[in-house]
């Protein structure tokens, strides 16, 4: 008896005017969410600052959270009051799960971790009922495990997911970072340091919109970037990224009346069927970058072999 009434009340929730509303109303919240990330990361990739990233960030999370209010006063306008509701439960994990694979930053991955906890807590307290507690302790620790796993795994599910499944073609990582970049940072100072990356990452960013090479560029951390081509061999990679590497060099930046040459070791290689892990693919090019800057910087290494000019 208690599974047909559960059945019937997911049916009135499923098929009227309200879900309609509801559906829609979710559609214009994620478009909305989705323009605004992908404009803020355009402004933390061309600023490479550490202040905008957290701002763009936080500004990230906020959106969440303004979706989830917003269909929350939504839910309660249309049933008078209640939020117990399948549908409510639906577009509210909806607009999670959405946030944790576009945005994928530190804000929004705690707020999917806890709202879920918020939304389902509510519900049974408001419901004034326990009966589905353990089905909903079960879940909560269900649900994070995914959130989690999705979180720290993202790159790598996304990388062999596309290799293995979608025929794309070659998938190519090239790995670079700027040479002696302490030495920027310990002779003209940190501020030199920070015009430096901003230069490199957006010569290196134009430079492959001009190619409509389709490669996406990354930073890693410090002075390192990291750029994924999609359908382009490691070998035609490699061309490409020595074109940009020997540019790069003919382009100095100015900083305070000096005059500061810049350059960069790379390391390339293909995602291979024999990759289990995105770590085994990421490993391996990390390598041929170390071994570009052993053959003394300004070099690349593509699949264990040096490219000459």
């Amino acid at each position: 008896m208690l599974h047909l009434l559960t059945l019937s009340s997911l049916g009135r929730d499923l098929f009227n005017i309200k879900m309609l509303i509801v559906v829609l109303i979710t559609i214009g919240l994620i478009t909305l969410m989705t323009i605004l990330t992908y404009l803020l990361e355009q402004q933390v990739h061309r600023r490479q600052n550490r202040y905008w990233t957290i701002v763009a960030h936080g500004a990230e999370a906020l959106s969440v959270l303004i979706s989830m209010i917003l269909l929350r006063q939504i839910f309660i306008t249309l049933n008078s009051g209640s939020i117990i509701s399948w549908t409510y439960a639906t577009v509210q994990l909806t607009i999670l799960l959405f946030s944790l694979n576009t945005m994928r930053n530190l804000a929004v991955e705690i707020i999917n971790l806890l709202m879920p906890l918020f939304i389902y807590g509510q519900a049974i307290w408001l419901g004034h009922s326990t009966q589905y507690l353990p089905v909903f302790l079960a879940m909560a620790i269900i649900l994070i495990s995914t959130v989690v796993y999705i979180t720290h795994n993202y790159q790598e599910l996304h990388a062999i997911h596309a290799y293995q499944h979608h025929q794309m073609g070659p998938v190519t990582m090239v790995m670079f970072d700027i040479d002696h970049f302490k030495a920027f940072n310990d002779q003209y100072g940190h501020l030199a340091g920070d015009a430096v990356l901003r230069h490199v990452a957006h010569f290196v960013e134009l430079e492959l919109n001009q190619r409509s090479t389709h490669g996406q560029i990354f930073r890693y951390g410090g002075e390192e970037f990291v750029i994924i081509f999609r359908g382009i061999s490691a070998l035609e990679t490699g061309q490409i990224m020595r074109t940009i590497q020997r540019k790069l060099k003919t382009v100095p930046i100015k900083f305070n009346a000096q005059t500061l040459n810049v350059t960069v070791s790379i390391g390339i290689s293909e995602l291979q069927p024999t990759d289990q892990t995105f770590t085994d693919w990421f490993v391996r090019v990390d390598d041929y970058l170390y071994q570009s800057k052993q053959a003394g910087r300004d070099q690349t290494t593509v699949e264990s072999q040096l490219l000459t000019d």
